[in-house]
């Protein structure tokens, strides 16, 4: 059954789910306090040759390093870049260490989960980490999981195994048997990679993020697929994957007739996501309505954020509710949109 729902999830819902995730600022906080107290000399560039307005915007910071301005000497290049991919790793393992946490989900949570796998809703998500996966893969039979033992089975795109990698390079695509049981879930739309995703720039391998010694020799060669908050996107999507992830996301959004927005502010610098609904939502026939679901906080104008307004100038023209913008948000709103929901489909079942 195709759902004619689609969630589209921030930094926000994560925190909203284990409020030990971080929000940008605090993952500022976290990169800096390693880079100053580590040795070497890609922490000597950051301390002593980095601009200091810089080190606190971390968007800031690594678009700076990802450009290669004119006036960049070729040393100054390539210690951009290593301090670069020294910060991309920093944040790929800061999320594989909050995973390995427990999450005690919430009833409303798994409330949640239950209704994403019955009603196949699909969420297109900017975020990496893999606590989305964790939280629907806690509520799935023990016997789907005998079959589909890793995070894959939410990602319906070509991607293998990192096991199934032969160490001279070669791969294979997912099984007819894998995409087959595919189908059964919803589909996670992840349109700035993820933790677990690694590439040798050809084929996507799904990595179960776990230390072992055979697993260390296969990920040789490979990188992490994620593309960390910087200005301009556009450089960064290298992998065709993206291309897809995106097409993907565009075709979601124009069909909905209810798109839940939960955890994202639409920061002024992040265009190419609001190009995303725009272009999507002016091909949309269904006059869609739009479900803000955040803090209360982030819809008071003395907010940085001030969301209403960025909202509302995105959306203008379409339905937008904000009931949901409170304390203890995404718990209401699963509490008064989605267990309805639920209650008319084991209603109509009977």
């Amino acid at each position: 059954m195709m759902s004619n729902e689609v969630f589209f999830l921030g930094a926000g819902f994560s925190k909203a789910i284990n409020d030990k995730y971080p929000t940008l600022k605090t993952l500022t906080e976290e990169i800096n306090h390693n880079l100053i107290t580590e040795k070497g000399s890609i922490m000597t560039h950051f301390r002593d040759e980095i601009p200091e307005g810089y080190k606190s915007n971390l968007e800031l910071l690594l678009s700076f390093l990802a450009s290669n301005l004119p006036y960049k000497t070729p040393a100054q290049v390539d210690e951009d870049n290593a301090l670069y991919k020294n910060i991309t790793s920093f944040i790929s393992n800061y999320f594989i260490n909050k995973e390995e946490q427990n999450s005690n989900f919430l009833d409303s949570h798994i409330t949640l989960a239950n209704f994403l796998i019955k009603q196949k809703v699909p969420c297109i998500t900017l975020n990496y980490d893999t606590l989305l996966e964790k939280l629907i893969y806690s509520v799935v039979s023990d016997s789907y999981k005998n079959v589909n033992s890793n995070y894959s089975t939410f990602y319906k795109i070509p991607i293998t195994n990192l096991s199934y990698r032969i160490p001279n390079g070669r791969g294979s695509f997912a099984s007819y048997e894998d995409d087959f049981n595919k189908e059964r879930m919803p589909e996670l739309i992840k349109l700035h990679g993820s933790i677990n995703w690694l590439s040798d720039g050809n084929i996507l391998y799904s990595d179960e993020n776990k230390d072992n010694e055979q697993l260390e020799i296969l990920r040789l060669g490979l990188n992490k697929v994620i593309v960390p908050p910087i200005m301009d996107k556009t450089t960064l999507y290298k992998y065709d994957i993206f291309k897809i992830l995106w097409d993907k996301a565009y075709k979601k959004l124009a069909k909905a007739k209810y798109i839940y927005i939960c955890g994202f502010s639409f920061p002024a610098t992040d265009l190419s996501v609001r190009f995303l609904f725009q272009s999507a939502l002016s091909n949309n026939k269904m006059n869609p309505i739009i479900y803000v679901i955040n803090t209360k906080e982030a819809l008071e104008q003395s907010s940085e954020y001030y969301l209403e307004q960025r909202y509302n100038e995105i959306f203008k023209g379409f339905d937008i509710n904000y009931a949901y913008c409170c304390k203890d948000s995404l718990d209401r709103f699963v509490q008064e949109v989605i267990q309805p929901q639920c209650k008319e489909v084991e209603n109509a079942a009977l």
